[in-house]
């Protein structure tokens, strides 16, 4: 069985709020990664902190962060709408006696 550490999205495609204490490990990292990371080009590798050393670098951390939401996102990555949310509260009342 699959352990997922993101809720679906209710509107929209993508991954809503974690829901699982390695979900929010992972968002910590990741967010700590992009702000850490203007302080390592300078400190450690000797680049400057120009902005597009800074974009690239929010690319190369936010592909491998994004693989692994899609992977552990409950109920996948899809177009979710308000419609599909009403027809299943629809289908799901009993009709009155």
């Amino acid at each position: 069985m699959a352990e997922y550490w993101f809720k679906q999205r209710r509107r929209g495609v993508g991954a809503g709020v974690p829901m699982h204490w390695k979900g929010w490990v992972a968002f910590g990292v990741y967010a700590g990664a992009i702000i850490a990371m203007p302080w390592v080009y300078v400190t450690y590798l000797g680049i400057p902190d120009e902005l597009l050393f800074r974009l690239i670098g929010v690319i190369v951390l936010s592909v491998p962060f994004g693989f692994v939401v899609w992977k552990k996102t409950e109920g996948g990555w899809r177009w979710r709408s308000d419609e599909e949310e009403s027809v299943a509260e629809d289908s799901n009342r009993r009709p009155p006696e």
